[in-house]
């Protein structure tokens, strides 16, 4: 086996072992039924416009006739935000790989809506298993984020495959301009990539447990233009107020970014 084939086979094993230790982790706190803040978190303020986006694309392609559109919800996870979707008349396909929470997400899932469809689907958003152009909207609220950054371009060519031409994606993640993530120092981190783990924060560590192992990443923004350039035009990315920072100490100077494109 040469260098570089060695080199390859155990960056593999490097990220499988990171993301097996982060999908027990997320078993664990959805087992528990934590209310953590993520699943409190309301949609991202970029709805309205993904969402005419989303329309006035389905209109053009099919010469002025309205369709109801189908959406793909990356990162699903109980189906909080999955079910907030479909109360917009959208037929809406939840995405996730961890089961404990896509077994919540399923209770929902068989609430009765008039006009809209949920449906939930266990898969990796690194390889999507839907046909070419199978949806006309995607929409990922803080789970690109766990994707590692060697994994980008897998992610966004899977998301790219699925969506139709013209289909807006919304992502919400984290901002590499933040200063600190539960104690770690998030403007000095070399690549802004971390494996969490509490022995930074002084705070209550059980308010921190269903964070441990996993992987988180906190980029830029030219980082993200460029992982997305050749694939989508990004229309509107902004830094937000993280949602829960006037009630929450550990959030008072957080931002997500929020990034609405669409597919090229």
């Amino acid at each position: 086996m040469n260098p570089s084939t060695r080199d390859y086979h155990s960056t593999i094993r490097k990220l499988t072992k990171i993301y097996d230790a982060q999908t027990k982790q997320l078993e664990g706190a959805y087992a528990k039924l934590d209310p953590v803040s993520w699943r409190k978190h309301p949609l991202s303020p970029l709805t309205p416009q993904f969402l005419s986006h989303l329309t006035t694309n389905l209109i053009h392609a099919h010469n002025g006739e309205y369709k109801r559109p189908r959406i793909i919800d990356l990162g699903c996870g109980a189906g909080e935000k999955t079910e907030k979707l479909r109360a917009f008349s959208l037929d809406v396909v939840g995405v996730d790989n961890i089961d404990k929470a896509l077994r919540q997400a399923r209770k929902l899932a068989r609430r009765q809506l008039l006009d809209s469809t949920m449906k939930v689907v266990r898969a990796d958003l690194k390889e999507l298993p839907f046909e070419a152009e199978s949806f006309d909207g995607a929409h990922d609220y803080l789970s690109f984020l766990h994707i590692m950054y060697d994994d980008w371009p897998k992610y966004v060519k899977s998301v790219h495959r699925t969506l139709k031409k013209g289909a807006p994606l919304l992502i919400v993640t984290f901002s590499g301009n933040d200063s600190d993530f539960y104690g770690y120092p998030v403007r000095d981190l070399s690549d802004r990539g971390i494996i969490f783990t509490d022995k930074h924060y002084l705070g209550d560590r059980e308010k921190v447990s269903h964070l441990i192992n996993s992987y988180f990443y906190f980029p830029k923004e030219k980082e993200l233009r460029t992982a997305f350039k050749n694939y989508f035009d990004i229309l509107e990315m902004v830094e937000i107020a993280h949602p829960l920072h006037k009630e929450s100490s550990d959030h008072k100077d957080r931002k997500l970014w929020h990034i609405l494109m669409r597919k090229y």
